[in-house]
C-alpha cells in the first residue's frame, strides 16, 4: 500500500479518470451549447443553452465541482488521516 502521506496508485488512476470524464463532459458541453438535465418524475432531456440558461450553467457547474475540482482538491489534499 502506499504511505501515510500518498494515495495509492489506484486511488490516484480513478481520481484521475474520474476529472478527465468531467472535463470531457464540460468540453463537449460548451463546444456543442447543450446539456443533459434529469428531471425527477419526467426522465432524461438534452437542453439548449439558449432556451434554459440556468438549468444548463448550474448543471455546468455542479459537473465542475462534482467530477473536476473535488478529485483535484483531494488529490491535493492527500488521504485521510485517522
Amino acid at each position: 500500500m502506499a504511505g501515510s502521506s500518498r494515495h495509492s496508485p489506484i486511488s490516484k488512476v480513478i481520481l484521475i479518470a474520474e476529472m478527465l470524464i468531467g472535463g470531457i463532459a464540460v468540453a463537449a458541453s460548451l463546444w456543442t451549447g447543450k446539456g443533459i438535465a434529469a428531471i425527477y418524475g419526467s426522465g432524461i432531456y438534452l437542453i439548449d443553452r439558449i432556451q434554459h440558461p440556468l438549468i444548463y450553467w448550474g448543471g455546468l457547474i455542479a459537473i465542475l465541482l462534482g467530477l473536476v475540482a473535488y478529485p483535484l482538491w483531494c488529490l491535493y489534499k492527500g488521504p485521510p488521516k485517522y
